[in-house]
Parts: C-alpha cells; structure tokens; sequence
C-alpha cells in the first residue's frame, strides 16, 4: 500500500514533490497500488520509487523522472510517457497499450510480459533491454534501437519498424509477420526461429547477422546486406534475393529451390563490383578469388561462368540486364566485374585497392568460360582489361553500340590475338540478344578449339 504521508504531499503538485525530494533524497518511495488515473506529473522525480500496481492510466508523465522504479504490474494505459528517464525500470506485466513513450530511454530496462499494444514507441532506446513475453502488437518503432537487446517470444505483428535498430540483439521466438522493416538494421544480431510471414526485407541490413533455422521462404530480400552474415539452416526457397550484397557470407545447409539469386554483389563496397547468380556459389568463388592459381577440380565446377566487362551506369543497365538474361537463358552464369560503381577507398587505403583491381580481375577471368566486353564506353572502362588480353586463354568477344564508334579504334588491337572473336556491333536490346546468342556459340567453339591444342 502506498505510503498515506508520501501520497499527500504528492497530492500537491509536481513542485512540491520535487522540492521535498530534494530534501529527502535518500527516503525509500512507496506508492504502490495509489490510484493515480488522469493526473498531471510531467518532470516528476520518482527515482527508485516502489510504483508495484499503480494506476497510472492516462496520466502525463512528460519528460518524468522513472529511473530504476518498480512498476510491477501497474497500469499505464494511454498514459503520456514521453521523453522520460526509464533506465533500470522494472516493467514487468505493466500496462502500456496505447501509450505514448516517444523519444524516452529505457536502457537496461526489464519489460517481462509488458504490454505495449499500440503504442508509441519512436525513438526509444531499449539498450541492453530483456524483453521477454512483451506484446508490442501494432506498436510503432520508427527509429527505436534495441542494441544489444534480449527479445524472446516477443509479438511485433504489424509493427512499424522502419529504421529500426537492432544492432547486436538477440531475437528468439519473435512473432514479426506483417511488420513494416523498410531500412531497418540488424546488423550483428542473432535472429533464431521468428515468423516473418507478410515481411517486405528489401534493402534491410543484416550485415555481420547470424540467422539459424528462419524461415524466409517467398520473402522479398532484393538490395539486403548480408555482409560478414552466417545463415545456418535457412529456408530460402522462393526468396528474393536479387542485388543482395553476400560478400564473406556464409552459408550451412540453407535450402534455396525456386529461390532468385541474380545479381548476387561478392565483393564488398570498396571494390569492383563482382556479381555471380548462385548462393551455394558465393564461399567457393571468394576462396578463389583469393587465390592466385586455381586448382584444376576449381576450373571444372567453374567451367559455365561468363565475365561481363564493361562500364554500365544505370542509363545501361537495360543492355547489361539483356546481356545477363541470355547468358542465363543458355545455362551459364553471369559474373559483373563494374570498377566504377565501387565505393571511394578510405584514407590511405587507395593504393592497397589499386593494386588489387588488376589481380582480381585475372584471377575471374582464369575461372571463366569466355569474356564478353563491351567497348561502347571505351575511355570508362576499366584499363586492367588491356594488360589482360595478351596473357589470356579464354575467348573474348568485344561488343559495341552502334551509336558509339570510338571503340572500333580499338578492333585491330584487340583482334590480333587469336583468342579474340570479331567485334559484334549491336543497335539495341533486341538486336543485342540475338547477337549474344549467337556469338556464345562462336566463343563456345573457340573454347573448345582451345582446350583442344593444349590437350596436345
């Protein structure tokens, strides 16, 4: 039961509880069970005070002081709890639906079995936070961060959590179907079995995630970071996964039928860009990558790549994604090497990343089937490809558009090495996808011509 002398004097204002906490700064605060309903204590100071079954419904508690109090199974229904000091605050099966705790901090908080359905939940900070059994159904998250959080059988169905934070949490048993996750953050976190039906991850980030039996089968993940990520018996089956960055991602038993794996980035943001079209594939081609000589077993598992060289800004992505699908149409998979979309080196870093250019780019073409390059930007090209051409043993067909002639002044250079094909010169998308099939034919023969002669 409250305490009759503590409630009286709170009966009084804000500023009178205040000023006699100043005085009586080491006095234990019992309120418990005090009938509080619609009252106004904006700026109150109730550190450390026993606040167990409270009514609290509807009450201003704007910018309050609640840092390490007990509020054990109190009510707080649609109470205004904005920008209050919650750190340390015991939660447990409070009620909170509706509330408004915007912009607060409830850093190492415990909110076991705590109610916060439809509530106002923007910009908190649940830092360290053990949230286990809370139900925050419908609640809005927009900008919360939950590093280093504990959430375990936690309901965040249809939550807003967009730019959401959850760096270095761990998720176990969450109920995330048809929860709004656009930019939202679980870089470092550990996700175990959550239910993510209705779930849009476009463009999340997951980078450095581990994530052990989720499944995330029909799930929209195109332009996700999964960056340093672990998945460990994952269900990707129809997923999404075009344009996902998976450079040093690792993969344990994950299932993947039906799944889009096209244009899947290998490399991480400040270098070239390398695309492959295969998950299973992304942990063999970087251990290889990293090698200067690939074994002959390498070369045979290797033997449907095909190397894009070119410049493709977006105002060519039509042709580069006309290049790919043919290529994928006759069974071989694309790989992009794009300098230029690389992100700037770091300070200091620049010259380390120069000298790498070159060598990853001999060590794909010395995994490849044949090379198709694409002169139409001639001056944008990556220049490693000209020091490549005389040392290479696989067939390389130079493109062009018809709308850009610069490149043919490169055709009696390129064409005196027999390993390369005649220029094909193409006037759009259409006529290029003719082109590519025919010539995949040409460079196939050639290949084999090859292979061929140093047999003997």
């Amino acid at each position: 039961m409250a305490d009759r002398q503590q409630l009286d004097i709170l009966m009084q204002g804000v500023d009178v509880w205040n000023a006699w906490r100043k005085e009586q700064p080491d006095k234990l605060i019992d309120l418990s069970q005090a009938k509080l309903h619609g009252a106004e204590l904006s700026g109150i100071d109730l550190r450390r005070a026993n606040l167990k079954e409270v009514d609290l419904s509807e009450t201003h508690l704007y910018k309050a002081n609640l840092f390490r109090a007990n509020l054990t199974n109190a009510n707080l229904r649609a109470a205004i709890v904005r920008e209050s000091d919650l750190n340390n605050t015991i939660l447990h099966h409070t009620q909170l639906q509706q509330a408004n705790l915007a912009s607060s901090q409830l850093l190492e908080a415990s909110l076991q079995g705590t109610n916060l359905y439809e509530a106002d939940l923007r910009f908190v900070r649940l830092s360290n936070a053990d949230l286990s059994s809370v139900n925050m159904q419908k609640a809005n998250l927009e900008g919360a961060s939950f590093w280093q959080a504990t959430l375990h059988n936690v309901n965040l169905s249809h939550a807003n959590l967009r730019k959401t934070n959850f760096l270095g949490a761990k998720l176990d048993s969450v109920n995330l179907s048809d929860a709004t996750l656009s930019q939202s953050s679980f870089t470092g976190a550990q996700l175990k079995p959550i239910s993510l039906n209705g779930v849009n991850l476009r463009g999340v980030q997951f980078d450095g995630a581990t994530l052990d039996s989720v499944d995330l089968r029909g799930i929209d993940l195109s332009g996700a970071n999964l960056r340093h990520a672990t998945l460990d018996r994952v269900k990707l089956d129809q997923a999404n996964l075009t344009d996902c960055l998976v450079f040093r991602l690792v993969v344990w038993e994950t299932s993947l039928d039906g799944a889009i794996q096209h244009n899947l980035r290998l490399t991480d943001e400040y270098e070239p860009v390398v695309t492959i079209d295969s998950l299973a594939n992304v942990h063999l081609l970087s251990l290889l990558l990293s090698h200067d000589t690939p074994p002959p077993l390498v070369r045979t598992l290797t033997t449907n790549m095909v190397v894009i060289l070119g410049f493709f800004p977006s105002y060519r992505m039509a042709v580069l994604n006309t290049i790919r699908d043919e290529l994928r149409r006759q069974g071989y998979t694309p790989v992009l090497f794009d300098r230029e979309r690389a992100a700037s080196p770091r300070p200091g870093d620049e010259s380390v990343v120069e000298r790498a250019y070159p060598e990853m780019l001999e060590r794909l073409v010395s995994l490849a089937q044949f090379v198709l390059l694409d002169l139409t930007e001639m001056s944008l090209l990556p220049k490693e490809w000209q020091t490549l051409m005389p040392s290479a043993t696989i067939p390389f067909q130079p493109l062009l558009h018809a709308r850009n002639r610069q490149g043919t002044t490169l055709v009696p250079e390129i064409e005196r090495y027999p390993h390369c094909l005649p220029l094909f010169i193409y006037h759009d998308e259409r006529d290029l996808q003719q082109g590519v099939e025919e010539r995949i034919l040409v460079a196939e023969r050639l290949g084999h011509q090859q292979e061929d002669q140093e047999r003997k």
